[in-house]
């Protein structure tokens, strides 16, 4: 009865192939750990960062990137990173697609692939300089609107931010969002003959702190 079963199963058949090939995508994925959605907690002052994190998951698992922003990562009009958006005064935040890491080889190559990296290296943040300012009056709670730019697509949302004091005279402005890779015309992927697909859904989080003073620097630009 077995080898009956055997023999209608061929090495070279395709569902064969298929199940190599789930096999082996569940043991690269699983090498990547579930991390759970940040809450918009308190801000520890001593543990103040620059951060940005993207959480996604597919059907079997979940997976992330992060990397470390520099810390003069924002730029105003008139300084020489600054992106020009015609009749807008923005304060734009640059980060290198490339310099995500991700625990697995692969997730970082699909992630290149998926928002064209080499057309596109760069994901951009950016804020209105009245929403940017208010950052820095003193309110904890703050819900700026804030442009996201993806592979050359431009979406603005709402987020949820904390500010507050940090250590050496810095602010820290912490927040996450929900997105989804369609919002910027990018197809979830596919892998192993559609039997890993990648949810739409993505979580943002990030951490950013900068010098109280710099604000006052980026209004005399």
């Amino acid at each position: 009865m077995l080898k009956r079963a055997a023999k209608k199963i061929r090495p070279g058949s395709v569902y064969v192939q298929a199940l190599l090939l789930l096999w082996v995508s569940l043991l690269l994925w699983s090498k990547i750990p579930v991390s759970a959605q940040e809450q918009l907690t308190a801000v520890n002052s001593s543990t103040c960062q620059n951060y940005i994190s993207i959480e996604g998951a597919t059907n079997i698992n979940s997976f992330s990137l992060e990397q470390n922003v520099p810390k003069d990562l924002v730029c105003g009009p008139g300084d020489s990173r600054w992106l020009p958006i015609p009749e807008e005064e923005l304060y734009l935040i640059t980060i290198p697609v490339r310099n995500f890491n991700a625990n697995n080889r692969i997730v970082y190559k699909d992630f290149l692939d998926l928002v064209n990296a080499r057309k596109h290296p760069y994901i951009q943040i950016f804020i209105e300089e009245e929403e940017f300012l208010k950052f820095f009056n003193g309110q904890m709670h703050y819900n700026p609107v804030i442009g996201v730019i993806v592979s050359g697509e431009t979406q603005k949302y709402r987020i949820s931010c904390i500010v507050a004091e940090c250590f050496n005279d810095n602010i820290t402005i912490r927040g996450y969002k929900e997105v989804k890779l369609t919002d910027f015309k990018l197809a979830p992927p596919e892998k192993s003959l559609g039997l890993i697909k990648v949810h739409d859904e993505l979580i943002i989080n990030f951490e950013f702190s900068m010098p109280e003073e710099q604000h006052l620097k980026l209004t005399l630009l």
